[in-house]
């Protein structure tokens, strides 16, 4: 469409005195049906005025999603200011939905009514703005904070995560029990030491450092998870300890206690790696027990070239792939299928450590693909319940 048309037809909308036109605008659904409803509410609807509503419906339809059931209550309330001549009882209604909206943290509302009210309401719808700039930056929507406005859902539940994982004494907590519970079962172990030497096999981030840190950073650039940044990141050793950790393998290598770290990361992040653990005093016995991921994600192959040589007591990690081979599979229900399989492990052989804020529990979500945050945002709430199942 020619950008000329383009304002004409946004021009069009302004020029609508039916306040179905307004309404339909409002509470419209994206459906064809709409136009029947309103038509026969509130007049004709003409063919026109049909394309430009759904112009201007494309180019806020994220937007309108935000919206839900505010759409109709906005809608309402535009119609109220429409029909006040007094200009100060408008300027009063624009500053009471301010404050509301504020209160309410509805920033939609506030950018709605600053589009809806731009022409009858001019000075109002001015003031609106001004008021909604004072308030501070983020009071004020744009295009592109609509678009982006589709990735808050995503992102700000990772940014929670994180704050649970860097703030909460519970989650330092299941840290403290983890690894107490790890080094009694390693007690346990020493006193009927067979044959092999003993081993312990550890994954790395969300095992015993908190990379909570990197997720922060993207999420603040409203950016998801990438394999460049991570690899940026990590080259930096800024990861910390979650609780418990240090002590506990410290005191499996005095035991002389292999250590494995089994790790997902690439061989190209071994010197940033090696950096964040000697910062700390993790231990790494030998080069070789740093075991970085070179080809498949599974770590079954690296789990049974050390089984060779070592009776692994031991395995820790944040993640269900971390433990079996069993738990190589590529959807929710297969994976509590075989976490029901290996119930007697959990506690004794296999310890799991918490992470929420990303793990193959959310990649089976999505079929272990990489969709857009918007379809990941359809794909949770597709799965979320109000209620238990029947």
């Amino acid at each position: 469409m020619e950008i000329n048309r383009l304002y004409g037809h946004i021009e069009t909308i302004f020029r609508m005195e039916s306040m179905g036109n307004i309404l339909f605008i409002l509470s419209i659904e994206l459906t064809n049906d709409s136009f029947f409803y309103i038509k026969y509410l509130f007049g004709s609807v003409s063919l026109l005025e049909q394309e430009t509503i759904f112009l201007v419906l494309s180019m806020f339809k994220e937007c309108i999603e935000e919206f839900e059931c505010l759409i109709i209550y906005l809608g309402l309330l535009v119609y109220i200011i429409y029909q006040v001549h007094s200009a100060k009882i408008r300027i009063y209604i624009c500053l009471l939905l301010i404050i509301l909206s504020e209160k309410n943290k509805k920033k939609s509302l506030i950018f709605a009514i600053q589009f809806f009210c731009m022409r009858k309401l001019f000075y109002s719808g001015i003031f609106l703005l001004l008021a909604a700039c004072n308030s501070g930056k983020e009071a004020v929507m744009t295009y592109s904070s609509i678009k982006e406005k589709s990735n808050d859902f995503l992102l700000s539940g990772k940014l929670f995560s994180c704050l649970y994982h860097q703030q909460a004494a519970e989650y330092d907590a299941l840290c403290y029990q983890a690894y107490n519970l790890a080094r009694l079962r390693l007690d346990e172990a020493l006193s009927k030491k067979g044959d092999k030497p003993l081993a312990i096999i550890s994954d790395i981030d969300e095992t015993f450092l908190n990379t909570s840190y990197y997720v922060v950073g993207m999420t603040e650039k409203g950016i998801d998870h990438s394999k460049e940044s991570w690899e940026e990141w990590t080259a930096k050793g800024e990861a910390t300890p979650l609780a418990g950790a240090l002590d506990f393998f410290q005191y499996a290598d005095s035991k002389g206690v292999a250590i494995f770290y089994v790790t997902n990361r690439y061989t190209n992040e071994k010197e940033g790696t090696i950096k964040n653990l000697k910062a700390y005093g993790f231990p790494i016995q030998e080069a070789n027990r740093l075991v970085f991921r070179s080809g498949e994600r599974s770590k079954e192959s690296r789990r049974l070239e050390i089984a060779k040589n070592y009776d692994i007591v031991l395995f820790l990690g944040d993640n269900l792939a971390d433990f079996d081979k069993d738990f190589d599979v590529h959807s929710t229900t297969e994976r509590a299928e075989a976490t029901a399989k290996n119930q007697q492990n959990f506690g004794k052989k296999y310890i799991v450590l918490p992470n929420t804020f990303y793990g193959e529990w959310e990649n089976v979500l999505y079929d272990n693909k990489n969709p857009s945050l918007k379809e990941r945002k359809n794909a949770i709430l597709k799965r979320l319940k109000n209620k238990p199942a029947q």
